[in-house]
Order: C-alpha cells, then structure tokens, then sequence
C-alpha cells in the first residue's frame, strides 16, 4: 500500500485544522501559506507539523490571484486556497420542492508535487470528501 502524497497529507492537516478552529465562512477566498516544520508529524494531524499563514482574501480567485500578497505564496512549501462556497443538493422527492443547498468548506492545497482538495459540509462536519489530484 502506498502512502499518500504530500499535497494529499497536506490538505488533510490544514482542513483538520481550520475544523477546530473558529474560522468564520466568508463569501471570498482566503490564501494562505503553508511552511513544512515537522514532516514526520504530519499524519499525525499535529498542531506544530505546519506553520500556516494568512496572506490574502479577495471576492473571487482572479481578484485574490491579483492581489499584491498573493506573490509571497512562492515563498511557501504549499499554497492553500480556502472557500466556504454553497453546493446545491439533489432534488427532493416532492414535486414542485426547491432545491436544497448545504455550504461546505474547501481546502485546496498546490504545492510542487501536485494538488489535493478537501471539501467538509458545515451543516454536518462527519462528511468529508478527499479530491486528490493525479
């Protein structure tokens, strides 16, 4: 059995992370950098394995890609874009019925070796969906 990738690693800590947090959901979508302490402790889901850092939010990810801050992310081992978008749900039974929709947050990491995403729906943090990247 192969051990996942380090963006899939990665994606997997900092949503952990942003989950015990009192990270509040914004419209926009927030940059963070991500720098590598610990690698060993990172599967762990070790507080101190990753030292994350806020550098940009913006309305939309052309206007984050825009931002002044969002150089410094190549300064980083990893990337971290986060959105807390709201996703629609599949048709209710019932005719004439509106369609649900449910927020989730994703947490997609970009670092050399590739990308992975994370998307957790608030309404019920059990349910986690892990997106690797090929």
């Amino acid at each position: 059995m192969t051990s996942p990738s380090l963006p899939v690693r990665l994606a997997r800590w900092f949503d952990f992370r942003l989950h015990e947090s009192c990270l509040v959901p914004s419209a926009g979508v927030r940059l963070f950098g991500l720098e590598i302490v610990d690698e060993t402790r990172l599967d762990h889901l070790s507080s101190p394995s990753v030292r994350p850092v806020f550098l940009a939010e913006a309305h939309d990810l052309d206007a984050l890609v825009a931002h002044p801050e969002a150089v410094r992310g190549l300064d980083f081992d990893a990337t971290a874009l986060v959105e807390h978008p709201w996703v629609v749900v599949p048709p209710s039974p019932r005719p004439q019925a509106f369609r649900g929709r449910r927020r989730v947050r994703t947490v997609q990491v970009i670092t050399a070796l590739g990308t992975a995403t994370v998307t957790r729906f608030l309404d019920d943090p059990s349910v986690v969906v892990l997106h690797p990247a090929a």
